[in-house]
């Protein structure tokens, strides 16, 4: 993992240029591979990525966070079928990922034993995402494993809106930094699945009134 300055890079994404953006994701990907952090734009705020199917790796985002260890942290996933190889989807869980995902919507499901580390599976529970932005949605192409979903900044500390914003927090513990410059979004809707009825446990981008509409097409809330 980067230990020094030195082995921290910046891409920019923010001009729409191709070759840029699939060079931020060939490095991205390396980098994850490699088991190292990276911070990269999401369709709301940057977010901080690494393997979560790593302990180690989780730690390190935990460590990175200053965030508590007992606190869950949910990941991305490429579609519904990956998040199955790792969780139930209930009914309620389907629906609403079929109606707002990919898009700013975290859901929270019952987990399956499986081989991701706590706190990305607690208390048997797992929340998953699926991620609307070109950058993510390549990156989740490139890998075949889910990877932390969580804000880049220090836990407590106000989410950063620009790459500087966050290099300030986060400093060399991160490998690579893409920028797609001021992001100031929404944070995801957090909704608990793993329970009948669901439970709203954060409105953010997606609203309340959206999410019970959507439930109560299908009687499912």
């Amino acid at each position: 993992m980067a230990t020094a300055a030195t082995m921290t890079k910046t891409l920019a994404v923010a001009d729409g240029n191709q070759a840029s953006l699939r060079q931020a994701v060939a490095a991205g990907i390396a980098c994850l591979d490699d088991g190292e952090l990276v911070v990269a734009p999401t369709e709301t705020q940057y977010g901080l990525l690494g393997r979560a199917d790593r302990s180690e790796v989780v730690a390190a985002v935990i460590r990175t966070k200053k965030r508590d260890k007992s606190q869950p942290l949910s990941v991305f996933v490429r579609d519904l079928r990956m998040v199955r190889t790792y969780a139930t989807l209930t009914p309620a869980a389907r629906r609403l990922g079929e109606q707002f995902l990919p898009g700013p919507l975290t859901l929270i499901i019952p987990a399956d034993t499986s081989s991701l580390p706590s706190p990305v599976v607690l208390r048997r529970r797992l929340g998953f995402r699926i991620s609307s932005h070109p950058y993510l949605q390549a990156i989740m192409q490139g890998v075949a494993y889910p990877l932390t979903a969580t804000s880049a900044n220090l836990s407590g500390q106000p989410a950063g809106h620009t790459i500087d914003d966050v290099r300030a927090q986060l400093g060399s513990q991160v490998a690579l930094y893409v920028d797609d410059g001021a992001l100031d979004g929404s944070p995801s809707t957090i909704v608990d699945a793993s329970v009948n009825p669901v439970r709203i446990l954060r409105e953010g981008a997606v609203s309340a009134t959206a999410i019970t509409a959507c439930l109560r097409e299908k009687h499912l809330g």
